[in-house]
């Protein structure tokens, strides 16, 4: 999780991931700018996923080698009764976790800009569709960001939508022709099995030949 903070000029990263019981260390100046964050983070996650919130529960105190003060803490979250380490929530709590301090600081700051990679990793449809519906009809920053879910294509506007191809040269295009009456998804669809732009957009998969491999795969086993 990355923590945007224009005091201290930069950001502060809190890792979901940490894999040791002994938690993270965090610079003792930076830990109340982690502190005031997490209320505004339980806000809008509680508005997304209801009653789940977080906490950075400080496990102790000490220097670096630096002689610096550090915080050591871990990032839990807290369903109800329940207190569960971050590092053992789903992929998509953790994913919603990770972005949501800096798309907080986009949705209100129309001088920021976030890129987020395989922004669906994880995360249910309905709620991603959601979330880029507030964003695009609220949102006052610049949200990039890459998907395999087909969701944002009946939901975002077609002029801001780029598809990949499979040609190197010309990787990325946007797909002409759309009236406003086309669901984009079923166009993207159209085109995968008739074709119809100037480049391939996706390289088709032979059902026939998939059946007749996990058969030879079951015979070879």
């Amino acid at each position: 999780m990355t923590i945007h903070s224009k005091r201290h000029w930069g950001d502060i990263l809190v890792p979901v991931n940490a894999q040791s019981q002994g938690g993270v260390l965090i610079p003792e100046i930076l830990f109340q700018t982690v502190q005031k964050m997490i209320p505004k983070i339980n806000r809008v996650l509680n508005a997304m996923i209801p009653d789940v919130n977080i906490k950075f529960k400080e496990l102790g105190r000490e220097l670096n080698k630096k002689g610096e003060k550090m915080v050591r803490g871990e990032l839990i979250s807290l369903r109800g009764d329940q207190k569960i380490p971050i590092r053992y929530e789903s992929e998509g709590i953790k994913k919603i976790i990770c972005i949501l301090p800096i798309f907080i600081g986009a949705f209100s700051d129309p001088s920021m800009t976030i890129a987020v990679d395989e922004l669906d990793a994880g995360i249910f449809e309905y709620l991603l569709g959601e979330i880029l519906r507030v964003f695009q009809d609220y949102g006052k920053g610049q949200l990039l960001f890459t998907s395999h879910n087909m969701r944002p294509l009946e939901l975002l506007n077609q002029q801001f939508i780029i598809f990949t191809t499979i040609n190197p040269e010309n990787r990325y295009i946007q797909i002409k022709r759309i009236k406003r009456s086309n669901n984009l998804r079923d166009v993207y669809y159209r085109d995968i099995q008739l074709g119809g732009e100037k480049e391939t957009l996706y390289q088709e998969t032979s059902r026939n030949a998939l059946a007749f491999a996990l058969e030879e795969a079951e015979e070879d086993g």
